[in-house]
């Protein structure tokens, strides 16, 4: 999926700038004694589950999830004004809102790649490839970054490319998460305007922090607790 730009070179989802609240006297005891409560509370919530989810502070969520290949993950509510689940593409999932794109994509693999090899450069001169056919200007910010979220490896690339399918160019910047699960590529895609993008790197990094996946040949695959209903987004690139 793309975001693209529209006639007039504007974004498909017009004005995403929210009016700034007037400031307000502040109670710092008050807020000492908040902090403190939700240290406890989630501290309690560790103990009792082993599990703390990175809210996304002032927004709505919603957790979109795949049974077929066993992914969720957690999203502001915003980010899916236009969203859609596919079942007959490696693409499974896709939406736009506010300002920001997001794609997941799922392949099989006939077997697992081991974790010592994803830093290889065999896997990581073909993941170069993928990001430069978004287009002739791609310019890679970021990458090849290596980590892991619980245990699956990935490998990131932060990229800007110049999109004119609609006839007026837009610089846009990507962050694609590959992630080599067992048998299993996953890959995320974080997009937005170049000009966007710091100011909605804080949730894309929580929200890449919510992924959640089973390893292709090992367990159930997790619960899904939202599906996208709204209406489908743009064909992709």
């Amino acid at each position: 999926m793309s975001i693209r730009a529209t006639e007039g070179g504007g974004p498909p989802w017009g004005a995403t700038g929210l009016p700034q609240p007037e400031p307000k006297p502040r109670n710092v005891r008050l807020i000492v004694l908040v902090v403190l409560v939700a240290i406890v509370v989630v501290v309690g919530v560790l103990v009792a589950t082993g599990t703390v989810r990175v809210p996304f502070i002032g927004s709505k969520t919603v957790t979109e999830g795949d049974p077929a290949f066993g992914w969720t993950i957690t999203i502001p509510a915003k980010w899916t004004s236009k969203s859609q689940a596919l079942t007959s593409t490696t693409v499974r999932f896709q939406a736009e809102g506010s300002g920001v794109g997001i794609r997941v994509q799922a392949q099989r693999f006939p077997q697992e790649l081991p974790a010592d090899q994803v830093r290889s450069d065999t896997v990581v001169n073909q993941l170069k490839n993928l990001v430069n056919r978004h287009g002739a200007d791609v310019t890679i910010r970021e990458g090849p970054t290596f980590g892991t979220i619980r245990g699956v490896p990935y490998v990131r690339y932060v990229y800007t490319f110049t999109d004119s399918s609609s006839g007026v160019p837009v610089v846009l910047q990507d962050a694609d998460y590959y992630l080599f699960n067992g048998a299993k590529l996953e890959e995320v895609t974080f997009e937005t305007t170049a000009a966007h993008y710091a100011s909605v790197l804080p949730d894309i990094n929580k929200a890449i922090q919510t992924f959640r996946s089973q390893h292709f040949t090992a367990g159930p695959s997790p619960s899904v607790t939202a599906t996208a209903t709204s209406a489908p987004a743009s064909p992709g690139h």
